[in-house]
Parts: C-alpha cells; sequence; structure tokens
C-alpha cells in the first residue's frame, strides 16, 4: 500500500517526461564563457542560466519534454550517468497539449415553454521543451 502511494506521489509531482540524449561528436572547442551567470545549485550540481566563467568541455545535450516547473530535476537527474560537472540552459519552448472544458446548464419552465441558461469553459494545456547542454570542466594543462 506505501508503495503504490509513493508511485501515485511521484506521478503528481513529476508529471509525464520524457528526455532524449544527445552525444557531442567532433573536435572540442574553446567554447564561449562569461564574467557571470544566474547559477541555481541542484545538490553539488551548478544548473546555468548562461555561460559558466571556466573552460568546459561539451558531452551532449538533452531535450526534456514534460510540464513546466520539472526541468532542473530531470536535468540534474540525467546529469549523473554521463558525469556532468554542470548544466547549461539553451533554450525552451512551449506548445500546446490539447485542451480541457466543460459547462452547466438548466431549463426553467414559464408561461411560454422554457427559457433556458448556462455556461462553458475550455482551457488549454500546455506542455514544455528545455535543451540543455551537459559540461564536464575542463582539467587545468
Amino acid at each position: 500500500m506505501k508503495l503504490s502511494i509513493c508511485v501515485v506521489a511521484s506521478v503528481l509531482l513529476v508529471g509525464c517526461a520524457t528526455v532524449s540524449y544527445s552525444p557531442y561528436v567532433g573536435k572540442q572547442q574553446d567554447w564561449p564563457t562569461a564574467e557571470g551567470a544566474f547559477v541555481k545549485m541542484r545538490g553539488t550540481l551548478p544548473i546555468y542560466r548562461g555561460l559558466p566563467s571556466r573552460p568546459y568541455i561539451v558531452l551532449g545535450h538533452l531535450i526534456i519534454t514534460g510540464d513546466a516547473g520539472i526541468e532542473e530535476m530531470m536535468a540534474a537527474r540525467q546529469a549523473s550517468p554521463y558525469k556532468a560537472d554542470a548544466v547549461l540552459f539553451v533554450e525552451s519552448s512551449m506548445f500546446q497539449t490539447g485542451s480541457v472544458g466543460g459547462g452547466t446548464g438548466f431549463a426553467l419552465p414559464t408561461h411560454r415553454g422554457a427559457m433556458a441558461t448556462g455556461s462553458s469553459f475550455s482551457a488549454a494545456t500546455r506542455g514544455v521543451q528545455y535543451t540543455v547542454v551537459l559540461i564536464r570542466w575542463k582539467s587545468a594543462e
């Protein structure tokens, strides 16, 4: 029973997500750096929203598709198997996945027949796709 509750709670908290990894193939370059960036730590893993200040090599990139708000957790989880030292967020895009709606109504009898009234609503459901790059710091030469 506890396992079932944990599984349901995990699905509700994480939602559905897919992750696709593509390794970088080719000669490593002197990748761009910057004097400063926005950085959020996920445990010991820095997650950059901008370029880091130190030299690095590119391991590959992840495309994470799912609900908004899961991108940092999914990127951090996927960085570990590839032994990434940090994650760089490159881009994000939002797309419509469907819609939800509903309505209500009622009719009242009158001396001339009936009077009806009601209301309805609909809203788009959205997904988000993130592209992140996994990096490892260059060793001092």
